[in-house]
C-alpha cells in the first residue's frame, strides 16, 4: 500500500513540475520570425559564395540555431 501511495505522488509531483516547466518554456515564447529571415540570409550568401549544398545547410542551421539560443538565453538581456 505505502509503495501505491509514493508511486502516485511521485507521479502527480513529476507531472506538477513538468507543467511549470512547460509553462516557463512558454511563457518566453513567441519566437522572433528574424531567425528564419537571419537563416535564409546567410544561407543565400552561401550560395552567393559558391559554398557546395551541405555547407550552405549547415551554414543556415549554425545561424538559425545561433538566434535561437540568443533569443532563449537568460544571460543575453538583449531580447
Amino acid at each position: 500500500m505505502k509503495k501505491n501511495v509514493f508511486s502516485v505522488l511521485t507521479l502527480v509531483l513529476f507531472t506538477v513540475i513538468s507543467f511549470a516547466t512547460e509553462k516557463e518554456v512558454h511563457k518566453r515564447m513567441p519566437f522572433d520570425p528574424s531567425c528564419e529571415e537571419a537563416m535564409f540570409d546567410a544561407m543565400e550568401w552561401a550560395l552567393e559564395e559558391g559554398f557546395d549544398d551541405q555547407t550552405v545547410s549547415y551554414i543556415g542551421n549554425w545561424t538559425y540555431a545561433n538566434c535561437w539560443l540568443r533569443q532563449n538565453s537568460e544571460l543575453n538581456p538583449s531580447f
